[in-house]
Parts: C-alpha cells; structure tokens; sequence
C-alpha cells in the first residue's frame, strides 16, 4: 500500500492493491480494505475518485447487474460511468499481469474504448456496450447457485434457509414445489448451540472472550468435528452423520463473540437426535 501511495495513486487504488494481494494468497473471507491517510493527502476526499468498479464478465446476470448498479450509485457513477472507467482499471492491470486469464477474457468482453475517460466519445462507448450486454432473462446458473448458496448458509437471524430447486446431491431433481420445508430443529447440549434443516447444521458458540480468525482452529472430517478458540478445545469428537467437508465452513460474529460452524449433510434426509454421537 506504501508503495502505491509514494507513487501517486490515490487510497482507493492504494486499497484496491490490498484487497488484489489478499486474493492472491487465496484468502477464503469476505475483503475489505480501508485507507486513511493522516497526512500527505494532497486533495480532500473525493468519492468519485475512489470508486474501483469491478469485473463486468457478469453483467448479464440480473442479481450481479443490480448489485453493481447500487454500488455505483452510492459513489455517484452511473452504470454506463463505471463501465467507462472499468475499461481504464482492466487495461492498467493487464500491464502488470499480462497473462491472467479473467482478464484477458474481460479486456476482450470490453473490446476497444475511444477517448479518455469522461470524454463525450468514452460515454457514448459505454452506453452503446450496455446497450449490445443487456440483461439476461434466464440469468448465469452459476451466479444464482452462489446465491442461493450463501443464502442456505446465513447466520442466525433468518435461520438456515433452503436450497429451493437446486438439484440434490449427485444431481438429482431437486424438491418439488409441494413437497413441505423441512422443519427446522434447534437445540442446547451445553457449551454450545445446534441446529439442523434438511441437509443444513449450523452450530453456535459463545465466546467469552472475543476472538479473531487467528484464535479460531477449525477441523472437517467426514464424520467428525473439531474446534479450539484461543488454545481451547470447544468441541472434538465423531458427528452424528455424515458431511461434505468441502462445503462445511465457519464464521465469526457479533464482534467476534460468536462462532458459527456449519454443516453439509451428505444426506439431507437424515435426521440427527445429536450434534456428536
């Protein structure tokens, strides 16, 4: 980030790099990257200039569309403006990663831009691309399974929804639409909180200390589960069923006071009388 800021680009920039460097190293949480800078700015803080749109490969998809219109409202862009801009970002960044394959594919999405940005001829570029990229009735599956994904997976406000009509393991049809919601079951062994609904278990610890990522240890096996939080063992022994370790995953909350582990059952009939055996 101190090499961005001493080579002029401004705190978003200097902050993008932050956020690009943390998915380099395969980091596997949510990014955000904040930059203050207590002295040296050269200009006061300008919304506009720290805006960093994001890769437009999915801009056909309705959800991914919106979500990417609402942020470039809150920074006062249009959609056609962040486009315009993005095209600038994508070029830029292929200096420094020439063979990156998302952005080889995105550059050529794009195709070329005349002008410079804010320039009459780079917006009427913009509008004319979204107009040739309209949104796409039936959207990307992938997209839609990621959010259904995330959404099966919330925390405890709403509790564990569903997959809707995303085929079954192995592929299958999925529920039909009349085929009732499985009931969701909650209970408390002590030390923590369990829940299960269809093939979703969520467990829930209070911490008495608050923890961060660091102080956390988290181990998916097949048919057992282990967790320690600041050196402490919280849970270690065989599960009731089985799992999928490559969806079960784990969050922090409330500050760090929580900690939410979840689940996948392999078979989502199977209905656990216990967290552990």
């Amino acid at each position: 980030m101190a090499d961005c800021l001493k080579e002029g680009k401004d705190a978003g920039q200097a902050s993008s790099s932050v956020c690009l460097k943390a998915m380099e190293r395969d980091s596997k949480d949510n990014i955000t990257c904040m930059t203050v800078q207590l002295q040296g700015a050269s200009e006061p803080f300008d919304r506009k200039t720290e805006f960093i749109p994001g890769a437009v490969t999915e801009l056909k998809n309705k959800s991914y569309r919106e979500a990417y219109n609402h942020m470039a409202e809150k920074a006062n862009f249009s959609l056609a403006e962040a486009i315009a801009k993005r095209y600038d970002i994508v070029q830029e960044e292929l200096k420094s990663k020439p063979d990156d394959e998302d952005l080889k594919t995105e550059a050529k999405e794009l195709g070329s831009a005349p002008g410079k940005l804010g320039s009459e001829e780079r917006t009427k570029w913009s509008e004319k691309w979204l107009a040739d990229h309209p949104e796409e009735e039936g959207g990307n599956d992938q997209m839609d399974m990621m959010q259904q994904m995330m959404a099966a997976k919330g925390g405890k406000g709403g509790g564990m929804g569903g997959m809707g009509g995303m085929g079954g393991k192995g592929g299958g049809k999925g529920k039909s639409e009349t085929e009732p919601e499985p009931e969701e079951i909650e209970k408390n062994e002590g030390g923590y909180t369990w829940s299960q609904k269809g093939e979703e278990v969520q467990v829930l610890f209070k911490l008495a200390k608050p923890a961060t990522k660091k102080d956390v240890k988290v181990g998916f096996k097949m048919a057992s589960l282990s967790v320690g939080v600041h050196g402490e063992t919280l849970l270690d022994g065989g599960i009731a069923g089985k799992v999928d370790t490559d969806d079960c995953t784990w969050c922090l909350a409330n500050g760090g006071s929580e900690l939410q582990v979840m689940l996948t059952k392999q078979n989502a009939k199977d209905n656990w009388a216990g967290l552990l055996k």
